[in-house]
């Protein structure tokens, strides 16, 4: 079997030193619109894992009380974690493993910054996407140029 190689235009990012790297094709109109919906999916996962949060605060003092709150927000924290890594595995591929490309860490983390991982993360991603989304814009305009030019020269 003969092999064709091809540009995708595959690119890679390495977001935590020693992580596995995102790979993923930043110019791609179907990863961007993947990208784009996720985007309310995530922060409804956020908003609904600040409810659970808000629901679990104990309201006894005791350490039995506290203790089990404590449990109860961490178990909502790790299934925050899942769930958009899962929307995260979804935009970007299955083969792309979010626990691997940064090392284990929860997304609910909250940041040396005081930010939530999750938020660093979009923030990073942001000009990556907005910048691969122009660049498919501008392809599309490059080339519907050329083919407006090649009507003209074959009309003329």
């Amino acid at each position: 079997m003969e092999k064709l190689n091809i540009d995708l235009g595959i690119k890679s990012y390495q977001f935590v030193e020693g992580g596995a790297p995102l790979v993923f094709n930043p110019s791609d109109p179907n990863v961007y619109a993947r990208y784009m919906h996720a985007m309310d999916e995530i922060k409804a996962v956020e908003t609904e894992m600040a409810a659970k949060a808000n629901a679990i605060v104990a309201e006894d003092d005791s350490v039995e009380a506290q203790a089990k709150a404590g449990a109860a927000s961490l178990q909502v924290m790790e299934e925050t974690d899942r769930r958009i890594k899962t929307i995260l595995n979804g935009i970007f591929g299955g083969e792309n493993n979010f626990d691997n490309i940064l090392k284990g860490v929860n997304l609910m983390a909250v940041t040396s910054s005081g930010d939530r991982v999750i938020n660093s993360l979009l923030e990073a991603l942001a000009p990556i996407m907005e910048g691969g989304a122009k660049n498919c814009v501008e392809a599309e305009i490059k080339e519907a140029k050329l083919n407006r030019e090649q009507r003209r020269a074959l009309g003329a």
